[in-house]
């Protein structure tokens, strides 16, 4: 009877090991190369529509069963799920309802299912597992679908990719590939026995991300180590004022010297600057490669009618909406690329307002390290200011938040309710007693 009654009250936990498969399983479906299909089969439902449809809706009805079991949503939440609620609104005046719909059930069960994990995690062991449970998926998927690139470099030319030779293009997109890979590579700074596996994969992700030749991911992998570090000494708090002074001076003295590097016409800074902006010409590069010839396009679509400038053109279909009666030359506009702008079209100024509270809200890990790093640990705190602050770069040239769910969103939105933990695990700590020395005689 007792061996009954301990199975019944176990179930919670059974659940939560089913919500990670379902995550593990939306990441998967939502996050690697399956197939790609043509433009003028985009509305259809095929077995990848469905089986993504079934697993966020699986997981949407896992994670509000959690997070009813788990006490009161917190800040985060309530600012997830009213940028959720905005998704849902512009369904209102979209052309493209049925879409929109489908694009919604994905987020809402995706953000549900995140919510019912994090809050059910009791201390921060619990998210540490769920962090590194992304990581391994994650870096599963960068490696088979960099070896798919590899093993075939057709594929760019067969889906009608112009440009260089770049890693993923025609398989996911080398930009993708490059932001997933930066992220991963950050992600894998933490305590392991087998060192030597952690700098091998680091080595991978590297190669990866100068494979796919993406400027965005190169400079904001650069970039979060940099603010990894300036925040990994603020932490030791051993010499910060002339850490920082240094950091500070060594930017300044790069910037010096690329400048009288071009001035004086040096062959390995020019080389090496025409390497990083893919050969492409002045005008090119200064158009962000075609993004100033897109925004133009987007700006006019959000003013089209007060009505889209409110609720927006309906959400997940940005792609539809540029192009529609406007096709730019030589360049097939598949988002915004720009989140703000991103969601601005889609969910419109009342969706925009959420994005922007969820985005301040984040940077409560940068603006509270310290307090943060006592809770969940010192590293795990890194990991996730280096995770957002690449998130936050790459929203500059990059629509990832705005457009249709994966494994970056999922990550996006774990770091985000991961700050609602922070107080029942300071309690938790609080009243767990210090452990007691044993001294022997």
């Amino acid at each position: 009877m007792l061996a009954e009654k301990s199975k019944i009250e176990r179930w919670p936990d059974y659940l939560y090991t089913l919500a990670l498969v379902v995550w593990v399983a939306i990441i998967v479906l939502t996050g690697t190369y399956l197939r790609i299909r043509a433009e003028d089969q985009s509305m259809s439902v095929d077995w990848l529509v469905a089986a993504r449809l079934g697993a966020c809706l699986m997981g949407g009805a896992i994670g509000y069963i959690l997070m009813r079991l788990n006490g009161r949503i917190g800040t985060s939440a309530i600012i997830l799920f009213s940028f959720v609620g905005a998704a849902l609104l512009s369904v209102t005046f979209s052309a493209y309802r049925e879409l929109v719909f489908g694009y919604w059930l994905l987020l809402a069960g995706a953000a549900l299912l995140t919510t019912g994990i994090v809050y059910h995690s009791t201390r921060p062991a619990d998210l540490i597992k769920v962090e590194k449970i992304w990581l391994v998926v994650m870096l599963l998927i960068l490696l088979k679908d960099a070896l798919t690139a590899l093993l075939m470099p057709h594929m760019q030319a067969d889906y009608g990719v112009g440009g260089p030779t770049r890693l993923g293009m025609g398989v996911t997109h080398a930009n993708a590939l490059g932001f997933g890979a930066a992220i991963t590579f950050w992600l894998t700074f933490r305590q392991a026995r087998r060192k030597w596996l952690l700098l091998t994969v680091r080595f991978i992700l590297l190669a990866i991300v100068l494979l796919a030749w993406s400027r965005t991911a190169m400079l904001s992998l650069a970039f979060a180590g940099l603010v990894r570090f300036w925040f990994k000494q603020g932490l030791k708090g051993e010499k910060y004022l002339l850490f920082r002074l240094a950091v500070v001076l060594a930017l300044i003295g790069l910037v010096i010297f690329i400048g009288l590097s071009l001035a004086f016409d040096a062959t390995i800074t020019r080389e090496a600057l025409q390497a990083f902006n893919r050969g492409q010409d002045l005008q090119t590069v200064t158009s962000l490669t075609g993004r100033t010839e897109i925004w133009p396009v987007v700006v006019k679509k959000i003013f089209a009618g007060p009505q889209y400038f409110i609720f927006g053109h309906g959400y997940g279909v940005s792609r539809l909406i540029i192009n529609e009666g406007y096709l730019i030359p030589a360049f097939y506009a598949s988002n915004a690329h720009n989140t703000f702008m991103e969601i601005l079209l889609t969910m419109g100024s009342f969706g925009t307002v959420f994005f922007v509270a969820l985005a301040l809200y984040v940077l409560m890990w940068l603006l509270r390290y310290r307090h943060f790093a006592t809770v969940f640990g010192s590293e795990f705190t890194l990991r996730a200011i280096t995770t957002i602050t690449i998130i936050l770069i790459h929203a500059n040239t990059e629509s990832v938040m705005g457009t249709k769910i994966g494994p970056v969103t999922l990550l996006f939105f774990f770091y985000v309710l991961a700050l609602d933990r922070a107080k029942s695990f300071l309690t938790l700590q609080e009243k767990t007693p210090p452990r007691q020395s044993v001294v022997k005689a």
